[in-house]
């Protein structure tokens, strides 16, 4: 007899549990941002030219949230003038000494400063940008540094 009642609990439980419970799906949080990177040419002794990663030494980047960024100069490092507040604000996030790095971020616009270093050619010169993440997308950002001079801006 308990051989055949120990089925008929079994099944009674299982038929029981889980009828009027709702199943919520936890959303999983979609992933993007930015792909930053910096490259130099090289020239090789068969003449072609090649590009190599360079070293970023200062990579600051600020959510817009209505503002105009500008970055005034190297010697601001860390903030960004905002001509709407007239003022400077610090940076959201910052790496330092970086070759190449995948920058997770919620949507939104955002304004980007990178400052090269002091180790090569050219020493602590600078480029910014403002740029757009999308919801489920990663933007490549990349930065050829040929065209740029010592202390001084280059266009993005």
């Amino acid at each position: 007899m308990r051989k055949l009642l120990l089925p008929i609990v079994c099944l009674f439980l299982l038929s029981s549990c889980g009828k009027d419970e709702e199943v919520t799906k936890t959303e999983i949080p979609t992933k993007q941002g930015v792909k930053l990177s910096f490259t130099d040419n090289r020239t090789l002794t068969t003449g072609e030219v090649i590009e190599e990663a360079y070293k970023m030494h200062l990579v600051t980047i600020w959510k817009e949230k209505g503002r105009d960024y500008e970055f005034k100069s190297i010697f601001d490092l860390e903030y960004a003038y905002d001509n709407i507040e007239k003022k400077s604000i610090k940076y959201d996030y910052g790496y330092l000494d970086i070759y190449s790095k995948t920058i997770d971020l919620p949507e939104g616009k955002y304004f980007i400063n990178v400052i090269t270093d002091d180790k090569g050619y050219p020493e602590f010169g600078h480029s910014s940008t403002h740029f757009t993440v999308e919801k489920g997308k990663y933007l490549e950002l990349k930065k050829n540094i040929s065209n740029m001079t010592s202390l001084n801006e280059a266009e993005w």
